[in-house]
């Protein structure tokens, strides 16, 4: 056997510029991809007319389908100069709000109108006679023009737009604005595991979080399936509902089972076993269908993501490149408030509580300093965002629209609406009687003989 070569200090010197040279090479690669597909959708926003007031072009939408056989959730990069405006506005006092508790602000940004949703990828048709690199190809090409539909909603949408028209959700001099859409999943991995989930499932379960379900609910997947796939049967289950008043998570139930006309079920860590149970009542042996099983789906086990704001979990905290104005929106909803909770002291006493103030009297609680001495402001908000996502000390949770407010449906959506009944609590015999299968019945066996226990 060969002794090993000694690494010396001059290999690794060029091996490292080595790596520059490839680095570089890389960049300029993407640079010539970027340039190429930005000419090719330069078409679609040549007919907009100059504006000399208001917001910068909107962000060049790459149609990049994501990695190859890997889960990551993939967001498009906000513009750095979104990014500096928020940060500005940190400094800003708050403004607390007046029906704290059970605030209502949250609806201003348009949840409740579900045509703010776009319409969610589907999968083009194949058969059995479709190859697998031919299914592939497919796949990508239906992807990448859904990228581009939805860029061309963003240009109509700001075509539409006023340029002195207020947005709900813009912030003075950031760019950001109403009619730009949301982050969403942009790595096609993802939906290719929705799109298998959905053809291979009997039952599928629609998670969203008890404290504003509506950030997690996708109408368009709900609709997706009931008219696409009617023979499968939809669950709504509510998570965390430990976290929230039962009176609200009574009332959470009902409004989204009159919308959707499906069953609602609720899940809390304080009962876990009779969650458990209830959704063995409900799935019977679905999880051992779909479960690992060597060589074969072994990816149908992960989870798909959603969209929704960084306080319910949707967006990676870790990806978060400012955290500020969601501490603003914590701390002006929250009650009672982040300084009363966690019993913070300002550093300077003249200045007002602002989303930056609050975060440096954590980070001076805490003792999180930089490397240069300085207060560790931004771990201690990160730290924050993960607190209030986890319920540690802090629960932020909003009761269901009011009726002045309620969800208005677009086209062709009235058919679901009309179909909507009654709010009553489901009982066992029912969820079983409407997924109509054997295992139910087994599952339902289960569950009452852990009621007598």
């Amino acid at each position: 056997m060969t002794k090993g070569k000694p690494f010396s200090g001059k290999l690794k010197k060029q091996q490292l510029q080595a790596k520059r040279e490839k680095k570089a090479q890389k960049e300029l690669h993407a640079e010539a991809k970027y340039n190429a597909e930005r000419d090719a959708l330069a078409g679609l926003a040549s007919s907009a007319p100059p504006q000399p007031v208001g917001p910068p072009p909107i962000e060049y939408m790459s149609t990049d389908v994501g990695f190859s056989g890997d889960l990551r959730t993939i967001f498009a990069k906000e513009p750095q100069a979104a990014i500096d405006a928020r940060k500005k506005d940190a400094t800003r006092a708050l403004v607390m709000a007046d029906d704290r508790g059970n605030s209502q602000s949250i609806y201003a940004y348009g949840l409740t109108d579900v045509r703010n949703q776009p319409p969610i990828p589907l999968r083009p048709h194949w058969s059995k006679h479709t190859s697998p690199d031919e299914l592939a190809m497919a796949e990508e090409d239906a992807f990448r023009e859904w990228l581009l539909q939805l860029h061309q909603t963003c240009v109509e949408r700001r075509q539409q737009a006023a340029p002195t028209a207020p947005s709900i959700c813009s912030i003075p001099d950031s760019g950001v604005n109403a009619w730009e859409i949301n982050s969403y999943e942009r790595n096609l991995q993802v939906w290719r595991q929705l799109w298998r989930v959905i053809e291979k499932a009997n039952v599928l379960v629609h998670l969203a979080d008890s404290r504003c379900p509506l950030l997690h609910l996708s109408h368009r997947l709900i609709q997706h399936i009931q008219d696409d796939h009617p023979t499968k049967r939809v669950l709504i289950l509510l998570t965390k509902c430990d976290f929230v008043a039962p009176e609200r998570v009574d009332l959470w139930v009902k409004y989204i089972r009159d919308l959707y006309n499906v069953p609602v079920l609720t899940y809390s860590r304080d009962r876990v076993d009779e969650s458990n149970t209830i959704l063995l009542t409900t799935i019977g042996r679905l999880s051992e269908d779909t479960s690992y099983k060597k060589g074969r789906d072994e990816d149908l086990n992960a989870g798909t993501l959603m969209v929704g704001l960084i306080l319910f979990g949707s967006y990676p905290i870790a990806q978060t490149r400012e955290p500020y104005s969601a501490i603003r929106f914590i701390a002006e909803n929250a009650t009672p408030t982040l300084q009363h909770v966690y019993k913070l002291r300002k550093v300077d006493e003249d200045d007002d509580w602002s989303p930056f103030t609050v975060s440096e009297a954590y980070a001076a609680q805490r003792g999180f300093h930089s490397k240069g001495g300085k207060l560790d402001v931004f771990r201690a908000a990160n730290l924050l965002l993960r607190d209030t996502l986890n319920g540690k000390k802090v629960i932020l949770s909003f009761p269901p629209p009011l009726e002045g407010t309620a969800t208005v449906v677009g086209e062709g959506d009235e058919e679901h609406a009309d179909k909507a009944e009654g709010g009553a609590v489901m009982t066992t015999d029912q969820v079983a009687a409407l997924l109509g299968d054997m295992d139910m019945q087994q599952g339902k066996q289960i569950y009452e003989m852990t009621e007598k226990e």
